[in-house]
């Protein structure tokens, strides 16, 4: 096979979604507990074995298996011992025994953490072992568990690995935010915009709402060189020409849905409220005015587009692609954030 070919995750919407998982992809998943991380590892395992891969699983942690009772799959246990090298090349002489086109996973990464008594060992951990898989034209899956590491530590995985998700939701998988975005800027919604700067259609959630317009329902539209302008100077505006539905993939039944802000907003992690939903306060002050003490809020990207650095990675992301093929360009977007 060739590298880049696409491989399917046993869930048709979740490919359809991120344009695939890619040969070289080492994918990780954050999750809550390992339960949300086998909605998604279990269809891929299943899928593998359909297709004839060559199925390699990584046992060292103290939890329950991921994988039991599957001749299809080669479980390899690994030590766990106190020393971080001894470990790491262990698993790197059984990566390079299996060869290309291999697929693995992995047990909790998590649990190297308590064993190395800090989580930045993890974080080496895994960017000495991802390149090494990447090169080989392997996919990998690995669990990490919520709220255990730094941001110093997830942002070492986040700065090596291909595909980083997040499964807030338990039955529910989203991206933190995804889109669409323009090197040229097919039009000019702001007056003293450049509309060679780039831009951006942002959503929360899965970006097929930044692609395909729906009714009562709107992406922000960022600018790359001013990009916390928006053509609403009202709140009332800003929250009517909001995104009205988040996409999400329902791994119960393999399915999209699409769901308001109000079914979701109550498992969103803090962190991530304030990074995409915005209050209403001219709507909240009126609501206190008739006795009713409750939030307006509505999904911006407000901590997106005031992200200076990100922004600015955007465009220059942008342009050096539109550089390369000489060209102007388009380009579909997912973005992870660390928790913090």
């Amino acid at each position: 096979m060739a590298a880049f070919d696409r491989i399917l995750s046993g869930i048709l919407e979740f490919d359809t979604a991120i344009d695939n998982i890619r040969l070289g992809d080492n994918v990780v998943w954050r999750v809550s507990e390992l339960s949300e991380f086998r909605l998604f590892m279990e269809p891929y395992l299943r899928q593998a074995i359909a297709d004839g891969r060559n199925i390699i699983y990584f046992r060292f942690a103290s939890h329950e298996p991921l994988v039991e009772n599957c001749p299809e799959v080669k479980t390899i246990e690994v030590p766990l011992s106190h020393r971080f090298e001894t470990f790491t090349v262990d698993i790197h002489n059984e990566i390079e025994k299996a060869g290309r086109d291999a697929f693995y996973i992995f047990d909790c990464l998590s649990e190297l953490q308590a064993m190395w008594a800090t989580d930045l060992m993890m974080g080496n951990f895994f960017r000495v072992t991802c390149p090494f898989l990447f090169v080989l034209d392997t996919v990998a899956f690995f669990p990490i568990i919520r709220g255990k590491h730094s941001v110093h530590a997830i942002n070492k995985i986040l700065d090596t690995t291909q595909l980083f998700f997040d499964v807030y939701y338990g039955a529910y998988y989203m991206p933190c935010a995804a889109g669409v975005g323009y090197s040229y800027s097919p039009y000019s919604f702001l007056k003293s915009s450049d509309q060679s700067a780039g831009m951006l259609r942002l959503v929360m959630g899965l970006g097929t709402s930044a692609v395909d317009r729906t009714e009562g329902s709107y992406p922000r539209l960022v600018s790359l060189d001013m990009p916390e302008k928006t053509v609403h100077s009202t709140y009332a505006d800003r929250h009517r020409y909001s995104q009205g539905k988040v996409e999400v993939i329902n791994t119960s039944v393999h399915d999209l849905e699409h769901l308001p802000l109000c079914a979701i907003e109550p498992e969103m992690p803090a962190y991530l409220q304030n990074v995409l939903i915005e209050h209403d306060f001219d709507a909240e002050i009126r609501l206190r005015e008739m006795g009713r003490r409750v939030s307006s809020t509505f999904i911006s990207c407000k901590g997106l587009v005031s992200n200076k650095t990100l922004m600015s990675q955007m465009q220059r992301m942008l342009r050096c692609i539109q550089d390369e093929y000489e060209y102007f360009i388009i380009l579909y977007i997912i973005l992870q954030l660390p928790e913090v």
